[in-house]
């Protein structure tokens, strides 16, 4: 059986990236630091852009516990409106290079999806309000870039492997909290 070029790609990447993560990441990383921020982005199955939060939990100074929430905006076509957003819990691992203030990582994680379609009166008798919910697997990467006082830009490419597949951009801010 074949691989998908983005299942190649992802695992390419997770591979090279725990080979060159030998060695220890610098203080902004520390256990028990704490970031919360917003996010923009962008998934490929809804085709529509999104707004959420993101954060991430120090659990040590490799790992990072990285819950989010994204709601895609929803289109309505016709009458018939349709929304989607996403929960996910990933832990990050963060690979150091020779810049401290860009941090690469690898993901891997959980997540709950729901799509909703909701029917109004334009729409007719057409349609039925309905909405599913799908759980699925998290896997992609991205980069940290560590500005003054913890504070961090980021970016992220995500695969969500579920019965609603999507390839997943973020982009945001995080704000240390402690």
């Amino acid at each position: 059986m074949r691989k998908s070029p983005i299942a190649q790609l992802s695992c390419s990447f997770i591979l090279v990236s725990i080979m060159l993560s030998s060695t220890p990441i610098w203080a902004q990383y520390e256990g028990g630091t704490f970031r919360i921020g917003g996010q923009f982005g962008l998934g490929t199955e809804i085709e529509s852009f999104g707004l959420g939060i993101r954060s991430d939990y120090a659990l040590s100074s490799k790992f990072l516990l990285a819950p989010d929430f994204m709601y895609y905006f929803g289109d309505d076509h016709f009458g018939i409106e349709v929304n989607w957003f996403d929960i996910n819990l990933n832990a990050n691992y963060m690979i150091q290079i020779n810049n401290p203030d860009v941090v690469p990582y690898v993901l891997g994680g959980l997540n709950i999806a729901k799509s909703s379609v909701k029917c109004n009166a334009a729409s007719g008798s057409i349609c039925e309000d309905v909405s599913h919910t799908e759980m699925g697997f998290n896997l992609g990467g991205g980069v940290d870039y560590l500005l003054a006082g913890s504070l961090a830009l980021f970016g992220e490419l995500r695969v969500v492997i579920s019965g609603a597949n999507q390839l997943v951009l973020a982009v945001g801010i995080k704000l240390p909290i402690n």
